[in-house]
């Protein structure tokens, strides 16, 4: 089968006030419709790899925070909080270094990461390292039925209750339940409201830390410990 197509062309070579001419093309169907169906082809894979990466931007991004760590008004460190969500993936992750020095000085290093898989922790580890010594050292591992929890000089525990908020997820989101898990102590902790976007968390060794948000995440927090009061304010 033959179709006819006319089409107007200007003559080249002629000034543009020139009347243009009909110019009669015969082409063959069969190539037409081949290339229809190419363009076709074409265009929905395009379209299949535009929809793709689309996908991938919406579940797929990284936050990141940072704190100024203050004591008695003064800058002593830093503290860097992190999440990155890929898919049904999200990693929490905390690093902190501070310097306080009263009689004797206290170097504090700390370390968490946490991941989740489907709106629970799957596992995590926690280091924390003071004066160039660890002191204390938690890992977390789901088994798929239970927590297995190792803890330095301290025997191994397990834990049967699902666990989907913990203090690395703190910083950024508000807690939704009346306890929370520490990746650090292995355990839960209570948490309750105290006013509109404030919370205070007790530790297992009593000492409490409060946590105030803006806008759903965590923009300063007030930690009461034994020796001293340390304060994280959000810089970023």
């Amino acid at each position: 089968m033959l179709v006819i197509v006319r089409t107007t062309v200007p003559l080249i070579g002629f000034q543009p006030y020139i009347k243009h001419f009909n110019l009669t093309v015969v082409v063959s169907y069969m190539v037409i419709r081949k290339l229809s169906k190419t363009l076709f082809k074409i265009n929905k894979r395009t379209f299949i790899v535009l929809c793709g990466l689309i996908s991938i931007g919406i579940s797929s991004y990284a936050q990141e925070h940072i704190y100024r760590v203050e004591w008695k008004g003064d800058s002593v460190g830093y503290m860097i909080a992190k999440k990155k969500v890929q898919g049904p993936i999200t990693n929490y992750s905390i690093e902190s270094k501070s310097k306080i020095s009263m009689i004797l000085s206290f170097e504090v290093n700390s370390s968490y990461k946490s991941q989740y898989e489907n709106n629970r922790l799957s596992n995590s580890y926690c280091k924390n390292i003071l004066n160039q010594k660890v002191k204390g050292e938690t890992s977390v591992h789901f088994n798929g039925s239970e927590y297995l929890i190792k803890q330095k000089d301290e025997e191994d525990q397990v834990v049967k209750k699902r666990i989907t908020e913990s203090i690395a997820a703190l910083y950024f989101n508000e807690p939704k339940l009346n306890e929370i898990f520490s990746e650090n102590h292995g355990s839960f902790c209570p948490i309750k409201k105290i006013e509109d976007h404030t919370y205070e968390l007790t530790k297992p060794d009593k000492d409490t830390t409060l946590y105030y948000f803006e806008n759903g995440e965590c923009v300063h927090v007030t930690a009461h410990m034994g020796i001293a009061t340390i304060k994280m304010i959000k810089i970023n």
